[in-house]
């Protein structure tokens, strides 16, 4: 993985929460997505991902898993795969700290609440289209041992209490989300062609790490 390690060096990201979601019971939300790359993050609860591109095909998250779509595609955010959807722009919000709030359903402590972290990250680097085009649509980030369950929960967290107190350090978690995302792809394999599949063969690799290290690099 070290030609992945390269690459991501020579990115420079431009991240933010876009809002932070707090929904209750048969709740469902629909974006028309935004260009970037967009992160959900689960603090608690459960959801169902699904892009507008692949209907039916849903990538349910628990709380310290993570999706990242890095062509920020259309796409619904539900309690369960068959909850209608509410066009993200008509729910109630309100501002808190360097974000808003989503709110959808019962009161608060009437019902179970999932709490979603929404970010987003922009690729500063000439040859960033390049690098999301070979992406695949989803990549999914869940901790394969505790140490990593922790972390990716306690970043979370701490993005989740930053965005709400208009911390500095907002930036940094979302970054190191995406990133983690993005490294975690690559070690499960998931990726059968594209950036993440070439990054793992040695030769491959390192002429992808040259490009990218290049100021005017493109792919």
């Amino acid at each position: 993985m070290e030609s992945l390690a390269v690459i991501l060096q020579s990115l420079r990201l431009d991240s933010t929460v876009l809002s932070l979601a707090h929904l209750s019971g048969e709740w469902g939300v629909s974006t028309r997505g935004a260009p970037g790359v967009i992160l959900h993050g689960v603090l608690s609860g459960r959801c169902f991902v699904e892009r507008a591109d692949a209907p039916g095909e849903h990538v349910e998250l628990g709380p310290g898993e993570m999706v990242a779509l890095p062509r920020g595609e259309a796409h619904t955010l539900r309690a369960h795969p068959k909850a209608r959807a509410t066009p993200i722009t008509a729910l109630p919000n309100r501002p808190a700290g360097s974000t808003r709030v989503l709110e959808f359903g019962t009161a608060p402590g009437q019902a179970p609440e999932t709490r979603i972290l929404c970010g987003l990250a922009r690729l500063d680097h000439p040859a960033a289209r390049g690098l999301v085009d070979l992406l695949p649509p989803v990549l999914v980030a869940r901790g394969k041992t505790p140490a990593q369950v922790r972390w990716i929960e306690s970043t979370l967290l701490m993005a989740e209490e930053e965005a709400l107190s208009g911390g500095s350090q907002l930036r940094s978690l979302v970054d190191a989300l995406f990133v983690r995302a993005l490294v975690q792809a690559a070690e499960a394999g998931t990726a059968p062609s594209g950036l993440l599949a070439a990054a793992r063969d040695e030769k491959i690799g390192r002429a992808l790490a040259f490009v990218h290290t290049q100021p005017s690099g493109t792919l």
